[in-house]
């Protein structure tokens, strides 16, 4: 890493889950992922480039099953927040 580069990372019990964030971002990179797990992963979005054929590339959401699909995250990690945690409110409260 360089003086221009920097990592976040957050991680925070919710009920009987954790929530991770983790961000990092330099010069010419931005990357990001949020992962809502308990023994095993139940929801995560990120952008790491590996599912280019998706809508909104590299942006994309990984849900209990494992299915992938676009995510409607940006990478703004203030607006992506309010996003992810209403979606887990949802999951939490069993509407996904």
């Amino acid at each position: 890493m360089d003086d221009e580069t920097f990592v976040f990372k957050v991680r925070a019990a919710i009920v009987s889950s954790f929530l991770q964030i983790r961000f990092l971002a330099g010069k010419d990179l931005k990357r990001y992922s949020f992962q809502l797990y308990s023994d095993r992963p139940l929801l995560r979005w990120d952008n790491a480039p590996h599912y280019p054929d998706l809508f909104n590339f590299p942006h994309h959401f990984h849900n209990q099953n494992e299915n992938i699909s676009s995510s409607a995250l940006s990478g703004d990690l203030l607006a992506d927040y309010d996003l992810v945690i209403a979606a887990m409110l949802d999951y939490v409260a069993g509407k996904i």
